[in-house]
């Protein structure tokens, strides 16, 4: 378990998670939320391989404006530029869509482990931590994730072996400030990052 020191309350399965909960929290705000621009990738050049950046476009559409390599391999595809919901089962897409839109409208952070299976039938379990940015138009529609698998990879040979069933097994929300939404835990288990062929 890593503690941070911006979230004393937490607790962080990876120490990339808490390194980035910490970076986040040392960013000037406007309002609470920083600017995407503030964002320095050379503040944290030792973990950019597992960032994962959304836009919340509108309902139905989260835009992936970036995949770190360490996350696109564990697609076992590219996500970069693609609707995140289009990997998502369309019977959870409302729901997920719910679930992530939080983060910007009430804003608040979120951090979510998900199980996932391989085609091979290899199971892991991530550890993902989103904080809310702002656009340069000063609009909160950004999500940053810092998206680590605590077991060791180096087995894991993405070209051959995907990504093939996803469920979020717990999701937390992180107060900011503004507080955390009403969220039962209970709906991850029926909602799921994916499923089914991506």
């Amino acid at each position: 378990m890593f503690h941070s020191a911006a979230f004393p309350n937490l607790e962080f399965q990876h120490e990339n998670a808490k390194v980035f909960a910490d970076y986040w929290a040392s960013l000037p705000k406007v309002d609470l939320i920083p600017m995407r621009s503030s964002f320095d990738p050379t503040d944290v050049k030792d973990i950019l391989s597992n960032f994962e950046i959304h836009e919340m476009v509108r309902p139905g559409y989260i835009k992936v404006r970036l995949s770190g390599t360490s996350v696109t391999d564990r697609y076992g595809f590219e996500v970069t530029g693609r609707n995140y919901l289009d990997i998502v089962h369309p019977k959870r897409r409302e729901k997920v869509w719910r679930a992530l839109s939080n983060i910007v409208e009430r804003p608040c952070g979120m951090i979510v482990f998900i199980r996932s299976v391989r085609s091979s039938g290899l199971e892991m379990i991530s550890e993902a931590v989103g904080f809310p940015f702002r656009d340069d138009k000063g609009q909160v529609n950004q999500v940053i994730y810092q998206d680590n698998a605590p077991r060791p990879e180096a087995f894991l040979d993405a070209r051959s072996d995907e990504d093939r069933k996803s469920r979020a097994l717990r999701r937390s929300y992180i107060d900011i400030g503004a507080g955390i939404p009403d969220w039962d835990s209970a709906e991850d288990e029926e909602t799921g990052e994916t499923e089914g062929e991506n």
